[in-house]
């Protein structure tokens, strides 16, 4: 059985400039208010948030509105996948990659103070992510003296977490250091049903796994006052990766009369290594909107990520000659960004932005490795499992936005210019790819105040996905006995149209949004599965048509009593795929998805919160992905002015499982996969020096 399958294998700058002043902000008086709205951009503060106090900052995410983030750490904005994250309006390769998405679950949510969701961006941002964009903006302490925070916390399962931050300010220059590690026991369990119609055998596969997980990240910032409005900055950090598992999966098939017709037990580790490190230097002229303002950085980024199997492959029935399989692929991933915005007011409220941008990607993926009679022999790299791919790729960008009021209207329209030179190919096979392409990105955004509590939006922007890197690389890839993948070097990109108008409004502490949007796609990537007999799938990435979505999204917070206030949001769109090139027809659904929550505080010390969230199902040419729900709970007291203590359960139903399914004409699986991610934890936030401007459990800075 495990030999056919061998067999088979031979074939933005410190930060993109923000809405000016003519955008007109919701002004936030008083107390810090937790959302904030521009012309193109919603802004939440997540410092209130329980779950950030120990938790990542994917947790954080799943309780804002359009967001959904999955079992795997996949962030998808109204259902929709193809997300760009930046990190203070920079891209980044933290959370992108191979294990990308375990980054973003684990990585802490107290290094950030407020995320930016921008569904239809302006031109002034990279026009790659179709779905949109989530900007994080790092926490940074402003003190006037010697501060910083110890945060400590432990959990069931043996979960724990750690971490420091400090910063202080010495004459004209400030630092900022961060600190934290977490270890996290992982322990997994996925069920796969095969059925394949043709010979009437049904197969039962389940995998356990009880791994153990760590992540350390470092971060050391510094703010230079150079005088004259003039500042330069520099920042560096350091994340690390470490994960291990163990693993065992047995496999038994039944034919037509119920009698035993397969078994198969698969026994080994899984091992993965990740290390990224980035570092940047900016330097700013910012006059406080007195006049013309100029900003330029320079960002490198390096990530190394390793994954490894080592397993024995035993074949019962039938009984074949056991097999042990040895595979790695090393993944190094290099980028360079430079980066210039000017910022010009003029009369009348009006502003003028504009800016170049320089990305350079340098990325290499190697496969080695085998199968073999003995661990040793496939240790030896054999023809059918060693590539190296390379792929580089440039993107260069200019960009021009005017923003100007005409009354209680503000219109902001802008035009983006991107120029792309892809080059991919396989070492030694002769096997190169080259593609360049220039498009224009226009963006158009609309504001109109009907009265001091109440704006209308509309807003139209053109955006492009980019494969990622390994979607070309067609290099036949072994993931276990029974599933292989490969990429398509003839890959196009994804255009999408989209539009929306809304309505938003804010009284004292209500808030009320209404969007209707559309989007029009063409030309995205989907996965595409082919059965290669034997009970084995080979996953490839193609072309669809395209997709529509057309759908309305809600958002309403509010005090209910003194003491309780909620949150509810809520998405509902018409979502249609047309996959007649792949032979699929076209798909349609209705898919829906929505979050709630309660916030209780009874007083200034104590605060207790649930959160709900239900992400919608996914659509897909050969199948589809089932909604999933996730309930978290949190408790913070404050026991003095600077100690604060937290209880948090997370996933605390157990009921945030993944159910998947494809169908292919010869070969139906049906996915379960299910990580103990219910974990319960007590945790401790202290602050020393300098009193803080605003408490530990306010991420705001």
């Amino acid at each position: 059985m495990v030999g056919t399958p061998a067999a088979l294998h031979a074939q933005s700058t410190t930060q993109a400039p923000p809405a000016k002043a003519t955008a007109k902000p919701i002004v936030v008086t008083g107390t810090r208010r937790d959302y904030d709205s521009s012309i193109d951009r919603r802004t939440y503060a997540i410092g209130r948030d329980v779950q950030g106090a120990n938790g990542s900052i994917a947790d954080v995410l799943r309780n804002i509105p359009s967001v959904d983030v999955d079992l795997q750490g996949n962030v998808s904005l109204r259902g929709d996948p193809h997300v760009t994250i930046l990190v203070d309006g920079k891209p980044t390769s933290l959370f992108n990659g191979p294990g990308g998405g375990q980054t973003l679950q684990q990585v802490p949510a107290s290094q950030y103070e407020r995320v930016e969701v921008m569904t239809n961006p302006s031109a002034a941002f990279s026009a790659n992510g179709s779905g949109g964009i989530i900007n994080l903006i790092t926490r940074k302490n402003r003190p006037n003296g010697a501060t910083g925070t110890i945060r400590a916390a432990a959990g069931t399962r043996g979960r724990r977490k750690a971490g420091a931050s400090f910063a202080d300010k010495l004459g004209k220059a400030s630092v900022n250091l961060d600190f934290s590690w977490r270890g996290d026991p992982q322990f997994t369990t996925d069920i796969v049903h095969f059925e394949e119609p043709d010979t009437g055998v049904s197969s039962r596969e389940i995998t356990k796994g009880d791994g153990d997980l760590h992540l350390w990240t470092a971060r050391a910032g510094a703010d230079l006052d150079l005088g004259g409005s003039n500042s330069l900055s520099t920042d560096v950090h350091r994340t690390t990766f470490l994960f291990h598992s163990d693993m065992k999966s047995t496999l038994l098939g039944t034919d037509e009369a119920d009698a035993l017709a397969r078994e198969f037990e698969r026994n080994g580790f899984f091992l993965q290594n990740r290390f990224d490190t980035e570092g940047s230097l900016s330097f700013q002229h910012d006059t406080n909107g007195k006049g013309d303002d100029v900003s330029a950085s320079l960002t490198y980024e390096s990530t190394r990520n390793q994954d490894a199997d080592r397993f024995q492959n035993i074949s019962t029935l039938p009984p074949e000659p056991d097999l042990f399989d040895n595979v790695t692929r090393v993944s190094r991933l290099h980028r360079f960004e430079a980066k210039a915005d000017y910022n010009s007011p003029k009369d009348e409220d009006s502003s003028l932005q504009a800016g170049v941008d320089l990305q350079l990607d340098r990325d290499s993926f190697h496969d080695l490795g085998g199968f073999g009679p003995t661990a040793e022999l496939a240790a030896v790299p054999q023809p059918d499992f060693t590539e190296l791919f390379d792929f580089h790729r440039s993107v260069g960008a200019a960009y021009a936005i005017y923003e100007r009021p005409f009354g209680d209207l503000t219109a902001q329209a802008g035009v983006r210019l991107e120029t792309e030179d892809r080059d991919s190919g396989v070492a030694g096979s002769g096997i190169s790819v080259r593609d360049t392409h220039t498009r224009l990105f226009p963006s158009v955004h609309l504001e109109w105040k009907a009265d001091a509590e109440t704006s209308l939006k509309a807003s139209v922007s053109t955006r492009i996905q980019r494969p990622d890197p390994t979607d070309f690389d067609p290099f036949r890839r072994f993931v276990d006995p029974f599933h292989f993948e490969a990429g398509n070097p003839r890959l196009k990109a994804e255009t999408t149209v989209s539009f929306e108008a809304g309505i938003e409004h804010k009284h004292k502490s209500w808030l009320d949004i209404a969007t209707l949007y559309y989007r029009s796609n063409r030309g995205g990537v989907t996965d595409l599965s082919q059965d290669l007999g034997d009970g084995v799938l080979l996953t490839t990435r193609e072309n669809l048509v395209g997709s529509t979505q057309l759908g309305l999204e809600l958002v309403a917070n509010g005090p209910l009593t003194k003491t309780l206030s909620y949150k509810l949001s809520g998405n509902a769109y018409r979502f249609t795929i047309d996959a007649t090139n792949l032979g699929f027809g076209r798909r349609s659904a209705t898919i829906e998805s929505g979050k709630a929550g309660i916030d209780w505080q009874p007083d200034k010390k104590d605060l207790g919160q649930v959160n709900i969230s239900l992400s919608g199902k996914q659509l897909l040419p050969q199948g589809e992905v089932d909604p999933m729900l996730l309930v978290n709970l949190g408790f913070r007291h404050q026991i003095n002015d600077r100690l604060f203590l937290f209880f948090t359960a997370q996933d605390a139903l157990h009921t945030y499982t993944r159910h998947s399914s494809i169908v292919t004409p010869t070969l139906i699986e049906r996915s379960f996969d299910s990580a103990k991610t219910q974990a319960a934890f007590i945790g401790l936030t202290y602050d020393f020096g300098a009193r803080p401007k605003q408490p530990a459990f306010d991420y705001a800075g």
